[in-house]
């Protein structure tokens, strides 16, 4: 016969077991997506910046949705670009490496969209860009970026 003793102590050990390993698991399932989340999107912010102000245009197709929207506020006027017309205008400046300091900051972010501004110091002004970034099946992507001067 068992010692009731042994058994609940047993029984107690059992659960302590299950309970570390269901909230193991649950943790590392939570961390995981977030951590690979401002991976891919700090990768591709990078991969914006690099484009945008060190004119290295490979791959730029990719970092765009389809249906990409640029603009850019003007004194009287906002001025809207395309995927295709952004693209044209990227690759013209190919190889170009602009004088500015860039740095970017995540302002919100969930595990499919995030909103981040991305500042580019020049001398004499400030451009900056807020992008609107969407996971698009595995990979992340731009799916629009608004543009203002000081």
């Amino acid at each position: 016969m068992i010692n009731p003793l042994k058994l609940n102590i047993m029984k107690t050990i059992c659960i302590a077991i299950i309970c570390l390993i269901t909230t193991t698991a649950f943790a590392h399932t939570e961390r995981g997506p977030r951590t690979s989340t401002l991976t891919q999107t700090s990768y591709l912010l990078n991969a914006y910046i690099s484009s945008v102000a060190q004119g290295n245009v490979s791959q730029i197709e990719l970092l765009f949705t389809s249906d990409f929207k640029q603009n850019i506020s003007g004194k009287d006027h906002i001025y809207s670009y395309s995927k295709d017309q952004i693209i044209k205008q990227l690759k013209s400046n190919k190889g170009i490496q602009q004088d500015c300091i860039c740095s970017y900051q995540i302002i919100e972010q969930t595990k499919n969209g995030a909103i981040a501004k991305v500042s580019m110091k020049y001398a004499e002004f400030t451009k900056t860009d807020y992008l609107t970034l969407y996971r698009d099946g595995v990979q992340w992507k731009i799916s629009q970026v608004n543009t203002t001067y000081h």
